[in-house]
């Protein structure tokens, strides 16, 4: 089939391992798992950075975030003229479509590349002509609850919860396409389970009395790790949180996946009524993960953990792409544009710097990558400890999401992950480095460990030739490029302009 339709469902901040899929006993997700089942499930799968913007514009453009002129939050939104999936399905004759979450694209680049935009925040439906009364009595009912710990119950009946309306309209689109004998393209973008953390009954209190886990942490585990991430603990104020409002966060957002969960069953059981199963492809994803008390901390900081940077993944495409657990090779989001294209016959985005997947989808290889890479943080001088002593914290702690702010994000960050190790770089010296088989969770940093210096010395040189090919001239002295070990540092080589970019967007 040369035009298949494509479904990509995108969740807000859902963890790889919050399926049942994934190995998570705790949490209920049948219609995910079912889903999985019938799908090329990628067990490892990563984004390059743990951002929203960043990270739906690496998906997008098949380039990572420092490539495609965007780094940080502020860098919204995606130039309109950048190479993307969506316009390029769209030149292609398919008829694009929006339900949920841009935070990327922008009105200019939504009415530009999209046919139809049912646009969502985390407050629900965007203001507009067609909004009605029970959805401006939610998106009040949420406006300026962010920065709480979580809400104990949607005040709103599930039935005019966000999740519940984006599905059904979801759904309306994909008939109204199918009905005019088009290909379509559908980002169906659940902006759940992202705070605020709040969903209706009957999921606020499905997981009430049920054993959620235990976080992974351990006293004192941020001590030898970079200042980065105490002071972000610091201003996330997690030592006020008490065990049971922690245990009560991770109980509301297990109810946020389960009702996701619903409406991806729902909606995938429409297209089984309009015979287009075969037709379709479909692939889950996050674009990012969360603490979830994991590390001592909670949502999410500029940090480069399994729990932020790994996202469930699975493509299914029936009688095409045979189901399967693809568990032996590492992937990165970077990698879909252009296995989306291939599939549709259509040539990679310019500049793109995945690898498409058909091969292992379709069971040719089972090998992919062998490692994969991140990028993150602001431009700006490193975290120092007298800079730190010098701000007040307690005043800053006072702002929206202040471990989100400019002095959480300033100072450059790079990583590289095998599936044995995982190294980060930070600007200024300090880093991490992890024995992922030995130690999965992350807790012990082996950074300035000399048994570990050789494997430190091997990823150091992974990294500096990943970032000397990658990062565009103007960021190379952000990143602080560290020397690979008995050598000086090479002077990076000219470097094409960033698609799209903006001498003034961080990257």
């Amino acid at each position: 089939m040369d035009r298949p339709n494509i479904v990509v469902i995108m969740t807000d901040q859902q963890r790889w391992d919050a399926l049942g899929a994934a190995g998570n006993v705790r949490i209920r997700t049948p219609h995910l798992d079912r889903l999985a089942a019938q799908s090329a499930f990628v067990a490892r799968a990563f984004v390059p950075v743990p951002l929203c913007i960043p990270s739906r514009a690496s998906f997008f453009t098949g380039r990572y975030p420092a490539r495609a002129g965007l780094g940080p939050n502020s860098g919204f939104p995606l130039p309109v003229d950048t190479p993307n999936l969506a316009a390029t399905l769209h030149g292609a004759g398919y008829r694009t479509m929006l339900v949920g979450k841009d935070h990327l694209f922008g009105p200019e680049g939504l009415a530009r590349h999209f046919d139809l935009a049912i646009r969502y925040d985390h407050a629900g439906r965007l203001p507009g002509d067609d909004v009605d009364e029970r959805e401006r009595a939610v998106r009040a009912a949420r406006h300026g609850r962010f920065g709480e710990r979580f809400i104990d119950h949607e005040e709103h009946g599930v039935e005019h919860a966000p999740t519940r309306r984006m599905t059904t309209a979801a759904i309306d689109a994909v008939r109204d396409a199918h009905g005019r004998g088009e290909p379509f393209f559908l980002w169906l973008s659940y902006p759940d389970p992202h705070p605020p953390y709040v969903v209706a009954e009957p999921y606020a209190s499905m997981y009430r009395d049920q054993d959620v886990g235990e976080p992974a942490t351990r006293p004192g585990e941020l001590d030898d790790k970079p200042l980065r991430q105490r002071t972000s603990r610091r201003l996330m104020g997690v030592e006020e949180y008490t065990p049971g409002e922690l245990w009560h966060l991770r109980q509301i957002y297990y109810g946020m996946v389960s009702f996701v969960d619903d409406a991806v069953g729902r909606f995938v059981a429409a297209l089984q009524d309009e015979e287009i199963e075969e037709e379709t492809i479909v692939v889950f994803m996050s674009d990012h993960g969360d603490y979830l008390g994991d590390h001592g901390m909670v949502r999410k900081s500029p940090a480069m953990y399994d729990c932020l940077v790994r996202v469930p993944l699975f493509v299914r495409w029936p009688g095409h792409i045979p189901p399967a657990r693809v568990a032996g090779t590492l992937v990165e989001s970077i990698d879909l544009a252009s296995t989306l294209l291939e599939l549709c016959h259509l040539p990679p985005l310019p500049g793109d710097e995945g690898t498409s997947l058909v091969p292992l989808l379709l069971g040719q290889t089972n090998v992919h990558k062998d490692k994969v890479f991140g990028l993150y943080g602001s431009e700006g001088e490193a975290y120092t400890e007298a800079g730190i002593d010098a701000t007040d914290l307690d005043a800053l702690a006072g702002t929206p999401h202040p471990w989100m702010g400019s002095l959480a994000m300033r100072g450059r960050m790079a990583m590289v992950r095998t599936a044995d190790w995982k190294l980060v770089h930070y600007r200024g010296g300090e880093g991490e480095l992890y024995d992922l088989r030995a130690d999965p969770d992350e807790m012990v940093n082996r950074y300035s460990d000399a048994a570990s210096a050789p494997v430190r010395a091997e990823l150091t040189a992974t990294l500096v030739d990943f970032l000397l090919a990658t990062v565009p001239p103007a960021l190379t002295d952000q990143f602080d490029i560290p020397p690979r070990d008995g050598e000086r540092q090479p002077a990076p080589g000219p470097q094409p302009a960033a698609v799209g970019s903006r001498s003034s967007a961080p990257g």
